[in-house]
């Protein structure tokens, strides 16, 4: 990556106040600010999954993403496991969370 050079240009606007203006002397490289829209993780499409499939609500969800970023260093996929383990989904909904991840 090409950096610029900036040099500095103080001008006066008022007595005692100095104003600094930046200008590049070098051409500057231009990269695109928008990046190409990624495919959601497997975290994101699960957290879908539960919010919408199996109506858990997003606050439990949030605690379960709290317990499982506490417990680091656990992978992504066993948030399941966090939510069954604290009582907020039940064996029924963790077997279906686990049909879903075999087919993701």
């Amino acid at each position: 990556m090409t950096g610029s050079k900036m040099t500095g240009k103080t001008t006066g606007s008022s007595p005692g106040m100095v104003i600094s203006l930046m200008q590049p002397t070098l051409q500057t490289v231009i990269q695109p600010t928008s990046q190409p829209t990624s495919q959601p993780t497997l975290q994101q499409r699960l957290v879908k999954f539960l919010e919408h499939d199996l109506s858990i609500p997003t606050s439990a969800i949030n605690m379960g993403l709290r317990q499982q970023e506490q417990s680091a260093p656990l992978p992504d996929n066993l948030l399941p496991m966090v939510l069954w383990q604290y009582g907020l989904i039940t064996i029924e909904q963790l077997d279906q969370v686990f049909d879903w991840m075999e087919k993701a």
